[in-house]
């Protein structure tokens, strides 16, 4: 067929989920060339954006930047900070309302990670409170909004790709990616990328969430930056406190529940198998289970759940609904030994927090790994950069968790960990402060 250069199937593509920059020596304090950072537009291919996050405010900021780079006025949702907002319903049936918005949280985190303005105080609850900036937070944003119901389908993603290329980004940043490794001629994302590379345009793509095995990276192109995540110094725990004046510092999971003032009483299952909580007649006290079961006791009245971590190097803080600690199996030893020494076991499960780690950075144990299985000569991924308990926007229209339980705790910033989060943080090195004349293309060449 005349104007056809090939003909694949559409494939269905998945959505990759304040200390970051610190972390990296970019503290807020450092020089900044404001007029050169306001110039840079990061397109983003995501689940869209909520622009009323603080994060997107455009107070100060001035005209939309000159000669013809910037996208047209495309949505109300724009301003002259998010200078260009698009939707791409092809294909989808979805409850969403047709429009760039985010109802899923995902495109905002991971533009406000890009560039997002600095917010004081911003936090999750009280955790992780600090000043929340994107890399360049005076750089300008065009959300093309490719993913419905957590869903991204390949005709939306090219579609996109043509457009962001005609609106004339600086850089692309693509946080999704395909279950498996496809052809580079079947592969929509490393086609559209390597039109954009040809014109000037660096695209800076998710590694993957399928680690630690390897050759599981599938995002593999050579035109663009392929991206791993790793740790911060800070790791976040959760203290539970037992009865006996010991405290048992568990791993893994996000409680933003206030600590409690008073002790509750402890009772073991072995939470093998479902349905099990709705046995629990005595409501308000605390589970001690000896598996990870994937879903908290939430409908049997419990007070608190404590389990034991089936993975304990997992990186990533996962939220429960109730107050919620992971243990490892030799804690969950010490805890039964409690329990069977005392004939009232009691405790308390305390809010998330905050501390130092000394080992960071690490590759975090999602992240997919190497080798390239399709050109076992080009080192993919490229680099890694922090994308573990990553506190960023989030949209109001979106619950921090995905448990299916709570469907209503919203909250405007929230943590989320995965290689999704990595992309936005490589966009600034091609034409940052200090790098103001370098192509985006070159600018690849100086994140080796």
């Amino acid at each position: 067929m005349e104007g056809v250069v090939s003909v694949f199937p559409s494939r269905t593509r998945k959505l990759h989920t304040t200390r970051s920059w610190d972390f990296l020596g970019l503290s807020r304090a450092a020089k900044r060339n404001l007029a050169v950072e306001g110039d840079v537009v990061i397109g983003l291919l995501d689940g869209g954006i909520w622009p009323e996050s603080e994060s997107f405010n455009d107070k100060g900021f001035g005209p939309r930047p000159p000669g013809g780079r910037a996208p047209a006025k495309t949505s109300p949702a724009t301003s002259t900070k998010i200078i260009g907002a698009r939707y791409y319903k092809g294909g989808f049936v979805s409850g969403d309302e047709l429009s760039p918005r985010d109802f899923d949280g995902h495109g905002t985190h991971t533009s406000s990670t890009a560039a997002g303005n600095a917010v004081v105080n911003a936090s999750l609850f009280g955790l992780a409170r600090g000043v929340a900036r994107g890399a360049v937070p005076a750089a300008r944003i065009a959300e093309y909004k490719v993913c419905w119901d957590d869903s991204c389908d390949d005709h939306n993603i090219l579609a996109a790709f043509d457009d962001a290329i005609a609106d004339g980004v600086d850089v692309l940043s693509v946080s999704l990616g395909h279950s498996e490794m496809l052809d580079y001629f079947e592969d929509t994302m490393a086609i559209g990328a390597f039109h954009a590379a040809k014109k000037g345009i660096l695209t800076v793509v998710s590694a993957g969430n399928s680690g630690p095995d390897p050759g599981t990276v599938t995002n593999v192109a050579p035109w663009y930056i392929s991206v791993g995540a790793s740790t911060i110094d800070r790791r976040i725990v959760t203290r539970v406190v037992l009865g006996n004046n010991k405290t048992i510092v568990g791993i893994d999971s996000l409680n933003i529940h206030d600590s409690p003032k008073n002790f509750s009483s402890v009772i073991y299952m072995s939470c093998m198998a479902p349905g099990q909580f709705d046995d629990i007649v005595e409501k308000g006290k605390i589970v001690f289970c000896d598996a990870d079961y994937e879903q908290d006791p939430y409908n049997s009245g419990a007070e608190g759940f404590v389990a034991v971590t089936t993975d304990p190097d997992d990186d990533a803080a996962d939220s429960y609904t109730l107050p919620t600690a992971l243990v490892t199996y030799d804690q969950a030893k010490e805890l039964a030994q409690y329990l069977r020494d005392s004939p009232e076991p009691v405790a308390k499960i305390m809010k998330s927090e905050g501390v130092f780690d000394a080992e960071a950075p690490v590759v975090a144990s999602f992240s997919s790994r190497g080798p390239n299985l399709l050109n076992p000569g080009i080192l993919k991924p490229d680099i890694v950069a922090p994308g573990v308990n990553i506190l960023a926007a989030w949209s109001p229209k979106a619950p921090i968790r995905d448990d299916g339980i709570d469907t209503v705790t919203t909250a405007p910033y929230n943590i989320i960990s995965g290689t999704s989060m990595r992309p936005p943080t490589s966009p600034a090195p091609p034409r940052t402060s200090n790098h103001s004349t370098l192509p985006g293309l070159l600018g690849r060449s100086c994140l080796h």
